[in-house]
C-alpha cells in the first residue's frame, strides 16, 4: 500500500517534523478570572523590636532575629550549621535555600554578637539550632507556635509570621536606600519581578517616583510620620499664606484687587 502523498507546499518546504496536536483544555476557549493580588503586611523597625522582645525562649528568639537580620526563610533559618557562620568576611553561607540553591547573606555586627551569646550557652554541634535530638534540627512548626505566642503578647494586631520578618527585611532595606538587584541576590529571589514587589510597599520608593516625576510634588504636603529616613534626607518646609502669594507656588490662590483685573 502506497503511503498519502504529502500536499505540494509541503514537499516544498523541505525537511518537516510532524508533532501531534496539544490536547484541547477548557482554557482554551473559556479564559480564566483574574487572580487577586495581595500585598504582605510590613512591620515597622519599631514593631520588629516589640516582637522580638517577646520571645520567651531565648533560642526562639534567635532563630527569628536571624529571618530579619538576615533575610532567611524559617525553612533555611533552622538548617543553619555552625560553620556556615564566617566572622571573618561577615557573611552566612546558605546551603541548599529554596531551588536548591546556595547562596551568601549578609552577617551584621549585631547579629554576630547575639550569636555568639547563643552559643556560648547552647555549644551547638551538628546543628546551630538543634531540636529535641542534637541530629536533627529543630522543626518550623516549633517556631511558628513560638512565633504566634510572641505575636500575643506583644499586643501587635498586624498578622506576624516568620515570614513576616523576610518581608520588613526587604522593605526596611529599600527604604534604606539599597537597590533591588542587591535585594534580589541578598533574598534568593529567581527573578527580579519578585523582589519588585516591594516597591509597591516601601514608602521611600514611592515618595521619590513621586517627587520626581510628577507635577504637584514641590507643592504638596510630605507624608505623616517622620521617621529616620525623612529626618536625615526631606528638608520640611513651611508655607505660609503670604510666603506661597509671594512664591507663586499656587497653595493659596491669588485674589484680585477690588474693582480691578487679576
Amino acid at each position: 500500500m502506497r503511503p498519502a502523498r504529502l500536499p505540494s507546499r509541503w514537499q516544498r518546504c523541505g525537511s518537516f517534523t510532524l508533532s501531534p496536536k496539544r490536547a484541547w483544555t477548557l482554557a482554551d476557549d473559556i479564559p480564566t478570572g483574574r487572580q487577586s493580588t495581595k500585598l504582605p503586611v510590613v512591620l515597622s523597625p519599631e514593631e520588629v523590636s516589640q516582637f522580638l522582645n517577646a520571645v520567651r525562649l531565648p533560642k526562639h528568639r534567635v532563630i527569628l532575629t536571624v529571618c530579619y537580620a538576615a533575610g532567611l526563610r524559617i525553612s533555611e533559618a533552622v538548617r543553619l550549621k555552625p560553620s556556615a557562620i564566617d566572622s571573618r568576611r561577615m557573611v552566612i553561607r546558605v546551603d541548599a535555600g529554596k531551588g536548591g540553591k546556595d547562596r551568601y547573606v549578609m552577617l551584621s555586627p549585631r547579629l554576630l554578637d547575639l550569636l555568639r551569646e547563643y552559643w556560648k550557652t547552647a555549644r551547638p554541634k551538628e546543628w546551630l539550632f538543634a531540636g529535641r535530638d542534637d541530629c536533627q534540627p529543630i522543626n518550623t512548626a516549633t517556631v511558628e507556635l513560638a512565633c504566634r505566642d510572641a505575636r500575643e503578647r506583644s499586643g501587635i494586631g498586624k498578622p506576624v509570621t516568620p515570614h513576616s520578618l523576610r518581608h520588613a527585611f526587604a522593605v526596611h532595606l529599600l527604604e534604606a536606600g539599597a537597590d533591588l538587584r542587591t535585594i534580589q541576590l541578598l533574598m534568593g529571589h529567581r527573578g527580579l519581578s519578585t523582589t519588585s514587589r516591594y516597591l509597591r510597599i516601601a514608602r521611600r520608593a514611592r515618595w521619590t517616583l513621586w517627587q520626581s516625576g510628577h507635577p504637584r510634588s514641590r507643592t504638596s504636603s510630605p507624608p505623616d510620620g517622620r521617621d529616620s529616613w525623612l529626618a536625615r534626607g526631606w528638608k520640611w518646609r513651611m508655607y505660609s499664606a503670604t510666603s506661597a502669594r509671594l512664591s507663586g507656588t499656587g497653595m493659596v490662590r491669588r485674589c484680585p484687587p477690588r474693582g480691578g483685573a487679576p
